[in-house]
């Protein structure tokens, strides 16, 4: 509402309605690109054109037919059941219609993450292109919106390896990046519903990262289950840290990882740290060594966030 009062006040008056309903979906698209951007790191491009044919088709059309049809239907006698049932067939056509340009992700602008400042001047650029005709400088907001599309994050400096595993619950995905490499390890649980974490979790992650393109995709599959991880080869490999990928509470039916694991890592003196209390944990390594861990759920916690207990410090999981 307050993109609408920028962009028409003072001026609704004296231009025709096809103008000004076009306008609007153009106002409103525009005005919200900059948040959808910052909130979403993503915005539907064909928004604008859906919307056009969507929202008086349903506020004028629609909508109308079924008050009027419910208001009629207190009468005995009128039946009034054809209107209903047909606006019911153009409602469950029309929500398939959406959901099916929902799934155009080829007509979404997406953008990586963004440094304060390229967001102020984004959010300034809009303003001065939906000041009240007249202002002066109006133009120079296209100006400002050209950082928004124009600036990269940098990739990890020559030499140094950036390795992140992702909370997805009962699964497994690991990114590694380097300057001029990305290896993928594993893509997660999918599900009979449809949801699969490699375009919910892992894709969005590499747009956040600036990423388009994926070098190495490694699907495998391994856990902290008691014949993956013996005390010999701890003790061979040493590790600092072991982090275990699983589920919380009802996600992890089989009690992952298993008791003598865990038992066998504390023996070694290692830190163990997992995805179900920890979320994603991100190390960087370079030539000055390790550095890290990063909790996600640390870094970004909320008074809202779930707590979670480490899975190290849970007694009584099952063998």
């Amino acid at each position: 509402m307050a993109v609408l009062l920028i962009a028409f006040g003072q001026r609704l008056g004296t231009d025709k309605f096809r103008h000004n309903w076009g306008r609007v979906q153009w106002v409103v698209a525009l005005g919200l690109l900059p948040l959808l951007l910052l909130l979403f790191g993503r915005a539907p491009v064909i928004a604008p054109l859906v919307n056009l044919v969507a929202v008086p088709l349903f506020s004028l059309v629609l909508l109308p037919i079924v008050l009027v049809a419910s208001l009629l239907g207190l009468l005995p006698g009128l039946g009034l059941e054809l209107p209903l049932v047909l606006t019911a067939e153009v409602l469950e056509r029309g929500f398939g219609v959406l959901e099916a340009v929902s799934g155009w992700d080829w007509m979404a602008a997406v953008v990586s993450r963004r440094p304060i400042w390229v967001w102020v001047s984004a959010f300034a650029g809009v303003l001065l292109l939906l000041a009240p005709r007249g202002l002066p400088g109006a133009w120079l907001g296209s100006l400002f919106l050209l950082p928004l599309a124009l600036i990269r994050p940098p990739a990890p400096s020559e030499g140094t390896a950036e390795f992140t595993l992702f909370d997805v619950g009962q699964g497994l995905v690991a990114v590694v990046r380097t300057r001029r490499h990305v290896l993928v390890y594993d893509t997660g649980p999918r599900f009979s519903s449809g949801f699969n974490t490699g375009t919910a979790v892992i894709l969005p992650y590499l747009y956040h990262q600036g990423v388009w393109h994926i070098d190495t995709l490694l699907v495998a599959g391994h856990h902290g289950s008691a014949t993956s991880t013996g005390s010999a080869f701890l003790a061979t490999v040493a590790p600092h840290f072991v982090l275990y990928a699983a589920g919380a509470g009802y996600a992890n039916r089989f009690g992952l990882p298993n008791p003598a694991v865990r038992k066998w890592v504390a023996a070694q003196g290692t830190a163990q740290l997992d995805t179900a209390s920890a979320g994603a944990i991100s190390f960087r390594l370079g030539p000055a060594g390790i550095a890290g861990p990063w909790s996600f759920r640390r870094e970004h916690r909320r008074l809202w966030s779930h707590r979670v207990e480490s899975i190290s410090s849970r007694k009584g999981a099952r063998d």
